[in-house]
């Protein structure tokens, strides 16, 4: 997808448009379709630039397992390939299709479970139930403010309900109660007992990656394995990723390194520190950014307002955006006022003057250059 101005359109691998309409917005395309907005209406392409669906709702959502639910005059309803009305539009909200079932809501806004006849799976009386996106794992609800899990057949998991329940990570997910928490695995079973101090803070930082987690006690932060062993003991104020033989972490405001044995290797020195990555880290001081390397020492030197990998190539900005390598060679100039990554290949660069280019990451090379549409 290309844009200027207030506008977009489509281009295949060698850059060519697939088509001449102009759109509002886009979105990627997914199993060869893709949702445009057009004049505030909302419809889907193919991969030839025809309308499948014509803009003419309100919303629209990418297809899943051959339906897309759909928005108009308020009321959801599901489409398939064919512009029929597989499910007619009876529901107050509408989530994707996974495995056979979709979250609506009916018209007192309450949701529940169908199938893709249309059918309830579960009764009309959850506050909240999150999309289902993964054929092992269960899905989060919560009724009358409290929360659990929830198979795709509607059958609740969880014994009891719980202050608050966060996202899986390795098939554990931290549950609150009392304002203590552990973790549950994915049949519900409680697999870490709920002793660490709960916080907002740990909902959202206190996910299992990789087979750790950070956890909270008494206002510090350490990391557990997926039994509940301490890897690295509540005594910092932070702790970044665990993983890799030096991990961020933070003391008195400042960030250093620590090895696994707990000891530092690169004093508390820093504002920001990345995770390594094949060597290197990111770090700032202040507001300026730059490179270390595992020994503390810097590779590229902190001057840059921001710096952020791009595999490995960075994005970084003085004045303007431009990306460099590892080796401090300027690969796209400074002179772009916005960037951003379209996928893992192309990233969109904007020009001041309003006008995109686009860059393939991995080929090194302006896929296209200085374009704008035709008037």
């Amino acid at each position: 997808m290309i844009g200027a101005g207030d506008e977009v359109s489509f281009i295949d691998k060698e850059g060519k448009e697939i088509s001449k309409e102009r759109f509002t917005d886009g979105f990627a395309f997914n199993k060869g379709f893709a949702v445009v907005e057009k004049d505030d209406f909302f419809g889907v392409i193919n991969r030839i630039g025809e309308f499948i669906v014509e803009p003419i709702y309100d919303d629209i959502g990418e297809i899943s397992e051959g339906l897309f639910y759909a928005e108009k005059d308020e009321l959801f309803g599901y489409l398939n390939e064919v512009r029929e009305i597989a499910i007619p539009f009876v529901y107050t909200d509408a989530l994707d299709f996974h495995q056979g079932v979709a979250v609506v809501a009916d018209s007192s806004g309450f949701k529940g479970l169908i199938n893709k006849e249309g059918n309830p799976v579960t009764p009309f009386d959850y506050d909240w139930i999150e999309s289902f996106s993964s054929i092992e794992l269960p899905v989060r609800f919560r009724q009358d403010g409290l929360f659990g899990l929830l198979n795709r057949g509607g059958l609740i998991l969880t014994d009891t309900l719980y202050q608050a329940l966060g996202e899986f990570g390795d098939g554990l997910a931290l549950v609150a109660s009392d304002n203590y928490y552990g973790f549950i695995n994915a049949k519900g079973d409680t697999v870490i007992d709920l002793t660490y101090s709960y916080s907002l803070n740990a909902l959202t930082s206190s996910k299992f990656e990789n087979g750790y987690a950070k956890v909270f006690q008494k206002g510090k932060v350490g990391v557990i394995d997926s039994v509940g062993v301490k890897a690295f003991p509540a005594i910092f104020e932070d702790i970044g990723i665990y993983k890799g033989n030096l991990v961020p972490v933070k003391k008195r405001g400042k960030w250093g390194y620590s090895n696994l044995d707990v000891n530092l290797a690169i004093g508390y020195q820093y504002s920001y520190a990345s995770n390594f990555y094949d060597s290197l880290a990111i770090v700032a001081d202040g507001d300026l950014y730059g490179v270390i390397d595992t020994l503390g020492k810097i590779k590229i030197p902190l001057v840059f307002a921001s710096m952020e990998w791009l595999d490995t190539l960075l994005l970084v900005q003085d004045t303007a955006y431009g990306i460099i390598s590892l080796a401090q060679d300027t690969l796209v100039p400074f002179e772009y006022e916005k960037a951003t990554q379209i996928d893992d290949k192309v990233i969109q660069l904007k020009r001041f003057t309003g006008t995109y280019d686009y860059y393939d990451l991995r080929k090194k090379q302006f896929l296209r250059r200085e374009e704008t549409f035709a008037e």
